[in-house]
């Protein structure tokens, strides 16, 4: 088994909350790992729409429950140095939304989702943002460093059921945007990447998740025998 591996901190939202069973072999048997399915290409232009949205101003300024700070950095790869916990040795790799500059020189960590304000999507995506904190407090040496980071979010953006026509054939998609704090705690974080460990470093996949449906397809198959 790989115990020098890359974890993107994505595969730590969906990915994690989901099978380890499939988490353990996205890492470990990569070649036995579930297909990646392309995003729905309304997202990627939803979440560039944020971006620009806030781009070149202080989030408050807009309403004062957003956090105090503008954006200096969007879409950029970060690494952090090399992690190790119970001998097992990892870096973290990835590419953060946006990296806020906040009015008292600190920094933030924000992530632009299309969702509910809700605490399954804080639960959700909480180690994800954890972890773009820890890399920019952890850079290797020619990764982005920044410290210290003390905001990390979610801005949201919940569409309604709302469609305006003014000149046909364009239209607009009412919807309302949200701030969702999500606090960071190092201490924390490195304390759930030892949950990650303990399933990563296992000598086998860990057992299936009973709801797992690509894993009852995988059963299925050895049943049929093709």
């Amino acid at each position: 088994m790989n115990e020098s591996i890359s974890i993107s901190p994505s595969t730590l939202s969906f990915d994690w909350v989901g099978c380890k069973r499939d988490f353990w072999i996205s890492y470990n048997a990569p070649e036995y790992a579930p297909p990646i399915y392309k995003t729905p290409a309304i997202f990627p232009i939803i979440d560039e729409a944020e971006k620009e949205a806030f781009a070149n101003l202080y989030f408050d300024e807009l309403d004062p429950s957003f956090p105090a700070g503008k954006v200096i950095y969007s879409q950029k790869h970060i690494q952090s140095t090399p992690v190790t916990i119970e001998g097992f040795t990892f870096i973290i790799s990835g590419y953060f939304d946006s990296v806020l500059e906040m009015r008292d020189g600190t920094y933030g960590v924000v992530d632009y989702k299309t969702t509910l304000p809700d605490k399954e999507s804080q639960g959700l995506y909480a180690h994800q943002l954890q972890a773009y904190a820890y890399v920019l407090e952890h850079p290797a040496p020619t990764s982005l460093s920044l410290k210290p980071i003390s905001i990390t979010g979610l801005i949201t953006y919940n569409p309604t059921d709302r469609l305006t026509i003014e000149k046909f054939p364009e239209c607009h998609l009412d919807g309302k945007m949200y701030w969702v704090t999500m606090p960071y705690s190092e201490k924390e974080f490195l304390q759930f990447m030892g949950e990650v460990v303990a399933v990563l470093r296992l000598p086998e996949p860990p057992e299936p998740d009973p709801n797992c449906k690509l894993c009852l397809y995988r059963e299925k198959v050895r049943e049929i025998k093709w």
